[in-house]
């Protein structure tokens, strides 16, 4: 049996309907602040995260080093560029890599040709646009009514969830930018983490220690996105 490939839309396909779209793009590195796309320029490829994490951030385009917010994130799960699914053209926004892994890239145009070619890759990328509506719409409430401390538990869980492993690198002040906050309230917020047993935070790396404290501490919203991802992507 062939090895998985790493990325849940690959993985969801036949072995052969696999090969297809593997064969038609390349393995790239994706390197800690690369940015993938950014405001209002064309989207030239597709990125499917075999391991790593893409951040998605949006502001004001005379701001967007001072007031720039995150609007979702992007893993293994699923990938970057639903533009050229959906035919949009240029971005209002940008997509860096947060940490660093592999990705498979596929041109634009070679995309739009598979989800014609390959039998449920459609469907597969379909359902990860789904749930990534309801990650941006519930992340919009989440930074609008849920206290700091329970923002950053729900966030340390996605990235856990989409990292494979118990331990990512993550500086405090990453975390806040992600968040919106002061570096500050981020060091005091993973210093009562810490305390309780949950994490181990040092020299720009998190390791989660005890999940299930973690999702106690978290704001509910993490339980509603996991939920529909589980429904949705069955990740």
């Amino acid at each position: 049996m062939a090895e998985p490939a790493g990325n849940a839309i690959l993985d969801g396909l036949t072995l052969a309907a696999r090969e297809t779209v593997l064969s038609a793009g390349e393995i790239v590195p994706l390197e800690r602040g690369q940015i993938l796309y950014d405001f209002d320029a064309p989207v030239g490829h597709v990125w499917l995260p075999l391991s790593g994490l893409v951040s998605w951030i949006t502001a004001a385009p005379d701001s967007m080093d001072i007031d720039a917010v995150e609007t979702a994130i992007t893993g293994n799960e699923g990938f970057v560029g639903v533009q050229v699914l959906l035919e949009g053209g240029s971005v209002s926004g940008r997509s860096f890599v947060l940490i660093a892994g592999e990705a498979l890239r596929i041109e634009a145009a070679q995309l739009q040709a598979l989800t014609n070619m390959v039998p449920g890759f459609l469907t597969c990328l379909n359902r990860y646009v789904l749930a990534l509506l309801v990650q941006t719409t519930q992340l919009s409430l989440c930074n609008r009514l849920h206290p700091m401390e329970g923002r950053c538990a729900r966030w340390l869980l996605m990235c856990h969830d989409r990292m494979g492993g118990a331990a990512f690198d993550m500086t405090h002040e990453a975390l806040a930018q992600m968040l919106g906050v002061r570096r500050a309230s981020v060091t005091v917020a993973l210093g009562t983490f810490s305390k309780a047993g949950m994490i181990d935070s040092h020299y720009g790396q998190v390791r989660i220690l005890d999940r299930a404290a973690l999702e106690r501490s978290s704001c509910a919203c993490y339980r509603v996105m996991r939920r529909e991802y589980e429904r949705l992507l069955g990740s």
